[in-house]
């Protein structure tokens, strides 16, 4: 009955339903503990002050007169202003982070051997639902990178999908890119356009966060290069304030542990059981976003 309800309600079929909970129920303490981490967050812009005019509370000094003549009214609570606290969230500027993920067709070829695109989705939908109403501190936008480009939108920032339909598009979109995407590597352009986009608006700060299976040595791609593209190297991206950090999946021979080093501490990540990548997108973007502050 729950299932359906929500299929009416999302204007999709009841086995999209359970095909997006089935996804969600792999991530749900992932995006709890996020959420918890963005209200902590959110919430810092909601300073407590006094509320006047209240019928309890401690007396109002200046409202001394009042009391004479026997208003009631005359108390005053610590607690949040509700529009002075809206007022200061819209006012500020957000903090801004693109997510570039990996949509080659290695992840869809190797997907019924380690589930390696399946997890993926798993932490895209981990993040779409970890910022879901909280859009007034954080900004967000997801592209993929395959063979056939750097910058596949998949999600605007400022246009987060709001209906199960509209976040159930965005999976559809993933496999589909992923299964026919041609043979290339475009990680390093992707890297740059992910700076782009991350820096196309004002905020607070930026990050970006982008997602390769690390099969870069068969492109000749060297760690340098990677270094570069992070530095704004690569079309010129200005990478001035933007965070970058690169996590590399489902490695073999070692590959990714060698590109993780070349890179700057902590910039780098490396995820060998491709069942931990939602739990590890999760460490680096709460860890991260925390210590911004």
């Amino acid at each position: 009955m729950v299932t359906q309800l929500k299929a009416k309600q999302n204007n999709v079929t009841q086995s999209q339903v359970l095909q997006y909970d089935s996804y969600l129920s792999n991530v749900k303490s992932q995006i709890s503990e996020c959420r918890t981490i963005f209200e902590t967050i959110q919430n810092k812009n909601r300073e407590r002050s006094w509320l006047r005019h209240k019928s309890t509370g401690d007396l109002d000094e200046t409202k001394l007169t009042n009391a004479v003549l026997g208003e009631s009214t005359i108390w005053k609570q610590r607690g949040i202003d509700p529009f002075a606290a809206e007022q200061n969230l819209n006012a500020m500027k957000k903090i801004r982070v693109q997510l570039m993920i990996d949509l080659s067709a290695s992840m869809y070829r190797f997907n019924d051997v380690d589930g390696r695109l399946d997890r993926e989705i798993e932490s895209v939908l981990m993040f779409i639902e970890s910022f879901a109403s909280f859009e007034q501190k954080f900004s967000y936008g997801i592209s993929g990178h395959s063979g056939d480009g750097p910058d596949t939108v998949l999600i605007e920032f400022g246009k987060p999908p709001r209906t199960v339909g509209e976040k159930l598009k965005v999976v559809s979109s993933m496999r589909r890119l992923a299964e026919y995407s041609s043979s290339g590597d475009y990680t390093l352009e992707s890297i740059g356009k992910g700076i782009e986009a991350v820096k196309r608006e004002e905020g607070t700060r930026y990050f970006v966060f982008v997602l390769s299976d690390a099969n870069l040595g068969r492109y000749g791609i060297e760690v340098s290069e990677i270094r570069n593209a992070m530095n704004g190297g690569v079309n010129g991206s200005e990478a001035k304030d933007v965070e970058v950090h690169v996590l590399f999946i489902a490695s073999r021979g070692g590959e990714a542990e060698q590109l993780k080093e070349g890179l700057p501490p902590g910039r780098g990540h490396v995820c060998l059981e491709v069942e931990q990548l939602p739990s590890l997108l999760k460490m680096i973007l709460s860890s991260n976003v925390m210590a911004a502050l």
